[in-house]
C-alpha cells in the first residue's frame, strides 16, 4: 500500500489534504472490502460540492418570485421571473440555478417568464446527494408546477436530465444544451482518475450505480435519448471546454433530429454561461416560433449587470 500512495507524489501533495485523506481511505477499505470501497465510493460520487453564490446572483435572486416545488415529500427551491411562455433554466453537476441568471434579463425583455431551481443536492436544493435521473425527475416536477414550456435550457450534466426526462414525455418545443456531454462513462472516468480508485472499485462503481437508480447506463446514452426527443434544439459548445470535450457539442447537433450547432472558442465550460453573443443566440432561438407576447420589464439594473460581468 506504501508504493502505491507514493505513485506520483508530487501530485498528489498538491491535492487538498481533504482529498487525500479519501484517496488513502478508499484505497484502504478496497485492500479489505470491495464491496465496502464500492459503497463507500458510491456515496462520494453522488455528493456534489456546494459553491458560495456570487454577489450577482444573490442580487438576482433579490428580484425573483420565489416559490416551492414538492418532489418526494422535500421541496425545491424555485425563483422566476416577467410574465409570458415559460422558459425553464436547469444548471449542471455542481452547479446552481442562478448560473445561468445572465440568460434572466434578456428573456423577460423578450416577454417571457423565466424560472429556474436548484437540483437535489445543488445550492439550496435539498439533502447532499445527486444524480442525473433525480435532476431528470426534478426537472419534470418543475415543469408540472409551473405549467407548460415553451423552452427548457440546460448546461452540462443538466443537459443529460433534460434529455432523459424529455425521452419519457415531451417538455418543450425547444431545447438548447449548452456545453452538455454525450457520454455518461466519462463522468466515472474523471471522478475515478481524480480519486485514483482501484482498479476493481472502478469497475463496480458503474454497476452500483445502476443496481441504485434500477436502470442500465446504456439508458443514458445519447443514442437511445435522441431517439425518444423530438424537439427543435441549439447545442452551445465552446472549442476550448475542457471539462466536456467540443467534439461532445457535434456530436449532440449531428444525432439529435432537429438540432444545429453554435460554436465558440476561448470562454471554456462556465464562461460560455455569460457571454454576450451566447446569450444573444438563446434568447433569439428561444424567441423563435414563440406565441404572441407583451414586451417585458428589465429585471436587473446597472450596477447588477456590472457584477455579472466581473464575475468570474
Amino acid at each position: 500500500m506504501t508504493a502505491r500512495l507514493a505513485e506520483n507524489s508530487t501530485t498528489v501533495r498538491s491535492l487538498p489534504i481533504g482529498v487525500r485523506a479519501l484517496r488513502a481511505g478508499l484505497w484502504l477499505a478496497s485492500q479489505t472490502s470491495r464491496p465496502l470501497a464500492t459503497r463507500m465510493a458510491l456515496d462520494l460520487f453522488m455528493r456534489p460540492r456546494r459553491f458560495r453564490r456570487p454577489a450577482w446572483e444573490r442580487s438576482l435572486m433579490f428580484h425573483a418570485d420565489t416559490e416551492h416545488v414538492k418532489w418526494h415529500g422535500r421541496s425545491l427551491p424555485l425563483w422566476a421571473w416577467g410574465e409570458g411562455p415559460r422558459v425553464l433554466l436547469v444548471h449542471g453537476w455542481e452547479g446552481r440555478g442562478t448560473q445561468l441568471g445572465a440568460l434572466v434579463d434578456p428573456l423577460v425583455r423578450k416577454g417571457f417568464r423565466v424560472v429556474t431551481f436548484d437540483a437535489p443536492g445543488h445550492g439550496d436544493g435539498p439533502g447532499n446527494r445527486s444524480s442525473i435521473p433525480e435532476v431528470a425527475d426534478a426537472v419534470t416536477a418543475v415543469a408540472d408546477h409551473v405549467g407548460p414550456l415553451h423552452a427548457v435550457v440546460a448546461h452540462s450534466m443538466g443537459g443529460v436530465g433534460l434529455l432523459l426526462a424529455a425521452s419519457r414525455r415531451p417538455l418543450a418545443s425547444r431545447h438548447v444544451l449548452v456545453a452538455s456531454p454525450t457520454r455518461v462513462s466519462s463522468a466515472f472516468h474523471a471522478f475515478s482518475e481524480f480519486f485514483d480508485l482501484p482498479s476493481e472499485v472502478r469497475e463496480a462503481l458503474p454497476h452500483a450505480v445502476e443496481d441504485r437508480f434500477a436502470l442500465r447506463l446504456e439508458e443514458l446514452e445519447l443514442s437511445r435519448l435522441a431517439a425518444r426527443v423530438d424537439a427543435k434544439t441549439l447545442v452551445v459548445h465552446d472549442r476550448d471546454d475542457r471539462d466536456v470535450p467540443f467534439a461532445s457539442g457535434e456530436h449532440l447537433a449531428s444525432t439529435l433530429r432537429d438540432a444545429r450547432l453554435f460554436a465558440t472558442e476561448g470562454l471554456g465550460h462556465r464562461k460560455i454561461l455569460r457571454d454576450a453573443r451566447v446569450i444573444e443566440e438563446i434568447a433569439s432561438f428561444v424567441e423563435e416560433g414563440a406565441p404572441e407576447r407583451a414586451p417585458g420589464y428589465p429585471v436587473a439594473d446597472t450596477l447588477f449587470r456590472e457584477l455579472r460581468e466581473r464575475a468570474v
